[in-house]
């Protein structure tokens, strides 16, 4: 939870068009392309401030990426406040967060691959 927390204060707090945070990618700079997240900090940043021609022309996947991290911020958030739940059902959770977030990157992969 505190890194899909992390992911959201730093797609919401500071502007990544006006600072070089992220010129640097290593996959662009050794094989000459795009990955398949280049783009993403500023697309996430550019949807929660609701550009969403920008965030879409920075990385296709970026609004995917911030309704994700967007929902799963409010879930963990309303679980620890109203939910009492045995370790069995937390770890079933967990396997479920973790094939929604394999999904994800999967979207991602096949984003990438159809704009290359």
């Amino acid at each position: 939870m505190m890194g899909m927390f992390a992911v959201f204060l730093l797609a919401t707090l500071p502007n990544p068009r006006r600072m070089n945070f992220f010129s640097f990618c290593i996959v662009e700079q050794l094989f000459s392309i795009p990955c398949p997240v280049c783009g993403i900090t500023r697309s996430v940043h550019s949807f929660f401030c609701g550009r969403m021609g920008e965030s879409l022309n920075y990385n296709s996947a970026g609004p995917l990426v911030a309704m994700v991290c967007l929902f799963f911020c409010l879930y963990f958030l309303l679980t620890l406040i109203f939910d009492k739940r045995n370790m069995i059902q937390w770890k079933i959770e967990i396997l479920v967060f973790k094939l929604i977030n394999t999904f994800v990157f999967s979207m991602i992969i096949a984003i990438w691959l159809v704009n290359a």
